[in-house]
């Protein structure tokens, strides 16, 4: 099913599709996985605010967060953390305030090599994140 209608089903049906869509990137190789996985994500509609970047605590799991089919750029990227790591991929979620570039969010960063989130719809690597714009890093440990 393409990922735009997938918002429009039932959210069990919507957490049926995540999974399925989690099965067909295994085994396919890394930067592959990863702008695929950014194109299906990139289709979610948007909401306003839903998520606060400060707060970790306040995040929804990804269950939460499929289930309810509430999204902004914030949730998206956990969206994107979550599905690459069932996945098995090394990743963290951060949070990037870069001035220069009028940046304020979450981006993911996989295998301390690739970055997610920090321009829509793009895979980029890690030096699009200029010095000291990073003010807070989660694992995957602290979020699952």
């Amino acid at each position: 099913m393409q990922s735009n209608l997938i918002w429009q089903l039932p959210p069990r049906e919507r957490l049926q599709n995540w999974r399925q869509f989690r099965q067909s990137l295994e085994g396919l190789p890394t930067p592959e996985n990863l702008q695929v996985c950014v194109d299906w994500w990139k289709m979610v509609p948007l909401d306003k605010r839903v998520i606060d970047p400060y707060f970790s605590q306040d995040w929804p799991s990804p269950w939460d967060l499929i289930y309810e089919g509430k999204f902004d750029e914030n949730a998206i990227a956990l969206g994107i953390f979550y599905t690459l790591h069932y996945l098995g991929l090394e990743c963290e979620v951060s949070l990037i305030q870069d001035h220069a570039d009028d940046f304020l969010g979450l981006v993911v960063i996989v295998d301390n090599q690739w970055v997610l989130c920090r321009n829509w719809g793009e895979v980029n690597t890690t030096d699009t994140i200029p010095p000291k714009t990073k003010m807070e890093t989660w694992t995957s440990e602290q979020l699952t």
